[in-house]
């Protein structure tokens, strides 16, 4: 299990490449006192934010609309999981796009099987939001308050405004999830599967379902690396057979469950029917970075892929807002912590979205100095840049003020402890959310350990 949570979390917050993968940007130059200009209109356009007001107004409303106007998708980013500060704004900016600019939908970095009960909960569906987060969301985040406060308001919003409903999915690949320490947690993709065809086409599906239960209690990552040959072939060729029947028999199927859960469950029936592939290129202990590489960029490509089909269900006006780390949200080159072994960059989130989205397509990284003053040159570029203009908090549009070209140049920014991030601001991101600290959460229960 430990190995499991290790590389959840490697690999979620690893930081993102070039639309050319076969360009490795060069990393920033050592840490340099800011140039007085660049603190100068940093100081000058980075928007306060007033956190005693309930929505962002002023500065702050406006530099938040130069950045979203237009856009499909909104990817807002964390420097690393964890901190309160991040998740708080994220909240904020989610009551504003939802009041003030017509949001219809919210992303996180968790699994996309996982959370249809947050789904019909925010909806308006039954249970107690704690219980749902702890298995609604995976990776830990279904212990962060700053989640249940979420789930809350947008259940309060569409309690109160039926015709504007703003939904939530989850759009990690189901069973990369974590759990308490000697807590083994069963897959529910295959469940969920398993379950709708019962309900659906049970004569048609007896058979496949059968194949597909010898499978729901090690279906993980881990598991996968144990299974013989034949056990390989025979869960390929079930879930090929599954994915089948959501054609033939798609008629009788929304007949009987309607179209809104059918088109989760053959969404998740796609979704579990690609996990093998990414099981097969499993590298536990990521000494193998070729394969840490093919990991990545499935798991990336996989999240992309959720956001565009959940785009794609909002409808021609739906708007996305997405949540993960800055190093998936990034359009453009983004390289740290073990990207700088690769021998390539591969292609996240944020870039393949870029790719298929264009200019709606939008972004926003959090930086923060962490407490440390312009001085400090053991951090960033970014940070001290910030430091300097003393600006906490703040939101700055790179899409207004004519930013120079500084900021189109590499430049390095905290990862979340000594590590950095090198990246060219305005070219990865349309707005840079800036704290001088960053706090732990507080979580919802106490953690455990071993």
């Amino acid at each position: 299990m430990r190995k499991n949570i290790w590389m959840g979390v490697i690999v979620a917050c690893l930081v993102c490449a070039s639309a050319q993968a076969q360009v490795v940007e060069p990393n920033a130059p050592p840490s340099l006192p800011p140039p007085q200009a660049i603190v100068e209109w940093l100081a000058a356009n980075a928007a306060p934010i007033d956190v005693k007001q309930h929505l962002p107004a002023g500065p702050e409303a406006a530099a938040i609309d130069s950045i979203t106007s237009g856009a499909r998708v909104i990817g807002l980013g964390e420097s690393n999981h964890g901190n309160r500060e991040p998740l708080a704004y994220r909240n904020r900016l989610i009551r504003y796009l939802v009041e003030r600019r017509e949001l219809t939908a919210v992303a996180l970095e968790s699994g996309f099987a996982e959370s249809r009960q947050l789904y019909d909960y925010v909806l308006g569906g039954p249970g107690d939001p704690a219980a749902l987060l702890d298995t609604g969301l995976t990776h830990g985040f279904g212990n962060l308050r700053e989640n249940l406060e979420l789930i809350t308001w947008l259940r309060a919003w569409n309690a109160q405004h039926s015709g504007r409903p703003v939904r939530l999915y989850g759009i990690d690949r189901s069973t990369i999830q974590s759990a308490p320490p000697g807590v083994r947690r069963r897959s529910v993709v295959l469940d969920h599967v398993a379950r709708y065809l019962e309900r659906t086409i049970p004569r048609a599906s007896a058979p496949a379902r059968i194949e597909l239960m010898r499978f729901a209690d090690r279906f993980t990552e881990n598991d996968y690396q144990g299974y013989a040959a034949e056990d390989r072939t025979l869960l390929d060729r079930t879930l090929a057979t599954i994915q089948a029947m959501f054609v033939t028999h798609r008629s009788e199927m929304i007949r009987r469950s309607g179209a809104d859960d059918f088109a989760w469950a053959q969404r998740e029936a796609y979704d579990a029917a690609r996990l093998p592939e990414l099981f097969r290129i499993w590298n536990v202990d990521g000494s193998d970075l070729g394969k840490l590489i093919q990991v990545i960029e499935v798991r990336d490509q996989a999240m992309a892929d959720h956001v565009l089909w959940a785009l794609r269900r909002e409808g021609p006006r739906g708007r996305v807002l997405l949540f993960q780390a800055n190093g998936h949200v990034t359009k453009a080159p983004m390289i740290g912590s073990v990207m700088r072994n690769f021998a390539r960059q591969p292609i996240l989130t944020g870039i393949a979205l870029r790719r298929a989205l264009g200019g709606k397509y939008r972004t926003i990284a959090t930086v923060s100095s962490r407490g440390r003053e312009a001085s400090d040159d053991a951090s960033g570029s970014l940070d001290r840049a910030f430091a300097a203009a003393r600006r906490s908090p703040s939101l700055l549009s790179l899409r207004q003020g004519r930013p120079s070209g500084w900021w189109r140049k590499v430049q390095s920014a905290s990862q979340g402890d000594t590590r950095l991030d090198d990246f060219a601001p305005a070219r990865a991101f349309d707005g840079l959310l800036y704290f001088d600290r960053l706090t732990p959460v507080t979580p919802l229960r106490p953690r455990t350990t071993p």
